[in-house]
């Protein structure tokens, strides 16, 4: 036998320093375990400081309203895809009339009645056609559970947040498959 051979082999704890046998099949050890507890952002009715807060992890946020109205209502428009092109061409009938978004039916009528281009009929016509899409913007907010007359409302900034609908990218034209070239003989 060397003088340099190991001869015997053990566990050592390198935090302790205790030795015991590789035949051991477990130790003692303390492990924390992570529990979750409630910790009180507020003592004696006044918020902690922002350096404890930073000691849990956490931070004050700001939003702006512009910020609160982008992310309502893109998610409005997630929600319900038929919104856009409804709230699309209510937007393009008030264009139409020279009107405000928040134009009032007075207004709407008014505008109406000063179209000169148009008769009686088509007066008509077309009054129905923004009523009716107004309704169907009403529909869409009750279906996502918001009150149907709140649409009137909305619609400056529905318009405002509209999507801008993506291009529509042409596909590209089917390349004709080469001719295949004569076997060899």
């Amino acid at each position: 036998m060397a003088e340099n051979e190991i001869v015997l082999r053990k566990f050592r704890n390198k935090k302790t320093g205790e030795e015991f046998s590789l035949q051991t099949a477990f130790f003692e050890k303390e492990i924390k375990v992570p529990t979750l507890v409630n910790v009180p952002l507020y003592v004696d009715g006044v918020m902690i400081s922002e350096k404890e807060l930073s000691a849990l992890g956490l931070e004050i946020v700001g939003y702006t309203q512009e910020q609160l109205d982008t992310a309502y209502y893109a998610e409005l428009y997630a929600a319900n895809p038929d919104l856009a092109p409804r709230v699309r061409q209510y937007r393009d009938y008030l264009d139409s009339l020279a009107l405000p978004y928040d134009a009032t039916t007075d207004q709407v009528d008014a505008a109406l009645l000063a179209r000169e281009d148009l008769d009686a009929a088509g007066r008509l016509e077309l009054s129905s056609r923004i009523a009716a899409k107004l309704h169907d913007i009403e529909v869409n907010f009750e279906m996502m559970g918001i009150p149907g007359q709140t649409a009137w409302s909305a619609i400056p900034k529905l318009v405002k947040y509209l999507q801008v609908p993506a291009p529509e990218i042409p596909e590209a034209p089917e390349q004709p498959e080469p001719p295949e070239a004569p076997e060899a003989v």
